[in-house]
């Protein structure tokens, strides 16, 4: 995940808060200590403290983390992460066979891992679906006439994003194309539905 924007983090609480999902590790790009303070503050605030969080880059200078963040949480302070990106998944991986993995940001976490390395499911927002896909009713009038269009995740590492759709053993790849995730707005009505569950889970509150 990454901290550029709020959908990573709106994804996280949702994550924490889902009754069927078990959340087991994360990965930050490219995990500057400000970004771990952010993602560790959140996970104390939704009771998931004790899992492993790791960083693409150790100790990179910048810090990564859009105003919003601060402006939604209040001022965070740094903290360390766990170990690099790609042994935390490794490790995840290895204790948890049947891992769903869930990327949200550019993939470099994932250059060094062993394609040896068995996954279950992978589940990526990234890719293109376009005119040949999507009947004319769904289409966004913003990609009306396209068949292809560059997403910033995949071409964040082009080589990390090959080596997991052409390289690595994955029984389900599963990708939430680009136009897929420009429909979705969190808007007045949609907070407003968010007024009506915010309670059934710290997460769900910290989204509200």
């Amino acid at each position: 995940m990454e901290t550029g924007d709020p959908d990573d983090v709106m994804t996280l609480c949702f994550l924490t808060s889902h009754p069927k999902v078990n959340l087991r590790a994360v990965t930050v790009m490219p995990g500057t200590n400000a970004q771990i303070g952010i993602i560790r503050h959140i996970l104390k605030l939704t009771g998931f403290e004790h899992i492993p969080v790791g960083s693409w880059k150790i100790g990179h200078k910048k810090q990564c983390v859009s105003s919003f963040h601060y402006q939604w949480l209040g001022e965070i302070g740094e903290s360390q992460p766990n170990d690099e990106g790609h042994k935390i998944i490794s490790q995840t991986i290895t204790k948890y066979p049947d891992l769903t993995i869930i990327t949200g940001a550019s993939l470099k976490n994932f250059y060094q891992l062993d394609k040896a390395m068995k996954i279950q499911t992978w589940v990526a927002q990234g890719g293109f679906a376009g005119d040949n896909v999507v009947p004319a009713e769904y289409r966004l009038k913003k990609f009306e006439g396209m068949l292809t269009c560059p997403t910033y995740n995949f071409n964040g590492a082009p080589g990390a994003a090959l080596k997991m759709l052409n390289d690595m053993t994955i029984d389900e790849r599963y990708l939430v194309s680009k136009n897929v995730c420009h429909g979705v707005v969190y808007d007045t009505e949609f907070h407003q539905k968010m007024e009506v569950v915010k309670d059934k889970s710290k997460g769900l509150n910290l989204i509200y």
